[in-house]
């Protein structure tokens, strides 16, 4: 279609011929494939976030068209701030977000498998990897993680990439510039993530590799692994309680000293279906020292509850050793 257009663009321009094409293209996606219609273009019109008029537009052509999905209860109020604030204006993020209008899931992972070339894809799911979790991603982790400099990426797969990914830059007291990465949306980066990476396997790989290049003597780097170790989490994210286990593995090999990894791996096995009681003890123990106890004083908790738990499915089913049978 590129190439037609071309063409047919060259041929009216040599013969004279007045013609008019009005068309669309995602930002990325033209800067990747249409830089031979560059010298076409007259006028540009980049969609921007959504303003709050445009929000209120929005909800009144939902609400006549009954299609307000999850907000029909919300009052006009919560409405426009669940666009504004919890779907950061992006007209189709928020779409989603707020209605549930599952089409969206294709449209990012179709604009997922189209950014080109091959690392600039595998870029953008290492950043959607981590970003999916709410925090901001270290350009510094992803370069240690992909072998590619923040420079090469500048000059290299920042137009790929334009649009699905942002590049923030923060400065400190110093003056000295910190370079951070995010996707469009923590909502787009889970979709990715989930829909690029559909075997628990490969989910395990990635994030895997992910653990053993963060230096959490970065706070970011530090928010992103407490995010991404938290019981809850890894118990929802892998059916196979051994994935998880070898997740706390590699998390406590990377950080020995850090008693927060090891509570965790207690939540994640008082949360799996299959996790055991007997290993939430060991690992609530673990991080229940007098010095790590007093940095993380919910591991106590965590620990006696699992003493707790333990006992009382004892007391009713004899010994136990899964969460599964003490739920039955």
């Amino acid at each position: 279609m590129r190439d037609e257009l071309q063409r047919l663009l060259t041929t009216c321009r040599t013969r004279r011929f007045p013609l008019t094409v009005i068309g669309a293209e995602r930002e990325n996606e033209w800067n990747i494939y249409c830089e031979a219609l560059e010298s076409f273009t007259v006028q540009e019109f980049p969609i921007a976030y959504l303003s709050k008029d445009e929000v209120i537009n929005l909800l009144a052509l939902l609400e006549r068209h009954m299609a307000l999905g999850l907000l029909i209860e919300k009052s006009q109020s919560e409405r426009v701030d669940a666009f504004l604030n919890r779907a950061e204006r992006q007209l189709l993020v928020a779409l989603h977000e707020t209605t549930l209008g599952v089409p969206f899931e294709k449209i990012v992972l179709d604009e997922y498998e189209r950014v080109k070339p091959r690392e600039a894809q595998q870029l953008y799911l290492q950043i959607c990897a981590l970003h999916q979790f709410g925090a901001p991603v270290r350009a510094g982790l992803i370069s240690r993680a992909s072998g590619i400099g923040f420079y090469d990426f500048e000059q290299k797969f920042l137009k790929p990439l334009a649009d699905v990914v942002h590049v923030v830059v923060e400065e400190d007291q110093h003056a000295q510039s910190d370079y951070y990465y995010r996707s469009r949306h923590q909502h787009v980066a889970e979709m990715v993530f989930n829909q690029a990476v559909p075997a628990v396997e490969d989910k395990y790989d990635l994030l895997a590799n992910l653990i053993q290049v963060m230096n959490i003597d970065y706070s970011s780097d530090r928010e992103s692994f407490s995010r991404l170790i938290r019981g809850r989490t890894v118990a929802s994210m892998f059916p196979a309680v051994e994935l998880g286990r070898l997740l706390y593995e590699k998390a406590e090999a990377a950080e020995r000293n850090e008693s927060f990894v090891a509570h965790q791996h207690a939540v994640f096995e008082l949360h799996h279906p299959y996790g055991s009681l007997a290993a939430a003890e060991a690992a609530a123990a673990r991080a229940a020292s007098p010095v790590k106890a007093a940095r993380f004083p919910s591991t106590t908790f965590t620990r006696g509850l699992s003493w707790l738990l333990t006992n009382f499915a004892k007391f009713l089913h004899g010994n136990p050793t899964s969460m599964t049978q003490i739920r039955q």
